[in-house]
């Protein structure tokens, strides 16, 4: 579920793929899923077309279970290791590689990575930034934690939309699925990302709470914020979330690598919140503003 780098000694029409792999992306319906896609990025009125990486540029090769790669935009989805995985948490292993195989489609399809001459790139994937030369990463890898929260938050709404549009399960059985998820946080069958996705939920009901608009509202410009490639760097947003954030927030946010910084901060998030200061009423108008132009399109 990371953007990975890895060069390989052979070109990607040599690399595994495997006979479970393979039956599983053969019914997995991947024109269903660009209709989603399509249908979120014209809400989020994106400046780019939802493009994902075609099954012909999935294989096996992932660490730990799936990865995106930007620098030759394919995806890795390690079907043995997500099997034990589901097995350890006592979950459907189908759905929980849907999860996975939407989680990386989601990378790419919010990938506005631009190479800079013949060996830098500047990746730029939903949140995330990082400058690498000749595949190694110089300076500070920014939001990335953050990036993954927001991708698995949406990753997790659009595996109930996709399901319900292709009927092969009840809401029932996904209800149950997460459900299990979340208890196998208690477990040594940890999830990846669940504290990432604490950290937005947490996000999001510190802003409810400050400009009291509906979660549903603000979880929704979180995503499409991702989709239409913003980040917390502009000059407008950093003053106003002096603000309402604790202080040095922000830069915490941006250089978070281990998950305890990542508790810290939903701990820095939980406290305070008044709504009553003039940025709390600022970014009220402005999400107020966000739903105004995307028409109703947060009922749903």
């Amino acid at each position: 579920m990371k953007n990975t780098n890895i060069e390989s000694k052979s070109s990607f029409s040599e690399r595994e793929k495997g006979p479970e792999l393979e039956n599983f992306l053969n019914l997995f319906d991947f024109s269903v899923f660009q209709k989603l896609l399509d249908e979120e990025f014209k809400n989020a009125q994106a400046d780019k077309k939802a493009e994902m990486v075609s099954q012909s540029r999935i294989d096996g090769n992932a660490e730990p279970y799936g990865d995106y790669r930007p620098k030759d935009k394919s995806i890795g989805i390690n079907i043995e290791r997500i099997k034990k995985l589901a097995e350890r948490s006592g979950v459907d292993w189908d759905l929980l590689a849907k999860k996975i195989l939407i989680h990386e489609q989601l990378h790419a399809a919010t990938d506005r990575s631009c190479p800079q001459g013949k060996w830098e790139i500047n990746e730029h994937v939903g949140y995330g930034r990082i400058r690498r030369i000749k595949g190694t990463p110089i300076g500070s890898a920014l939001y990335m934690l953050w990036n993954e929260g927001v991708t698995e938050t949406w990753a997790r709404e659009l595996l109930r939309l996709y399901i319900s549009r292709i009927g092969d399960r009840s809401t029932k059985e996904v209800d149950d699925f997460f459900e299990r998820i979340a208890e196998a946080r208690k477990t040594e069958a940890e999830h990846p990302y669940e504290d990432e996705i604490d950290l937005v939920e947490a996000f999001i009901e510190r802003l409810h709470k400050e400009t009291m608009v509906d979660k549903r509202i603000v979880r929704k410009a979180v995503i499409h914020g991702m989709i239409r490639g913003e980040g917390f760097t502009e000059p407008e947003f950093k003053e106003l979330a002096e603000d309402i954030f604790p202080s040095g927030f922000l830069v915490d946010l941006a250089l978070a690598e281990r998950h305890n910084t990542v508790r810290r901060l939903i701990e820095e998030l939980r406290r305070g919140g008044s709504g009553s200061s003039i940025a709390s009423r600022t970014w009220k108008q402005l999400i107020e503003g966000i739903l105004e132009s995307m028409g109703n399109v947060y009922g749903r």
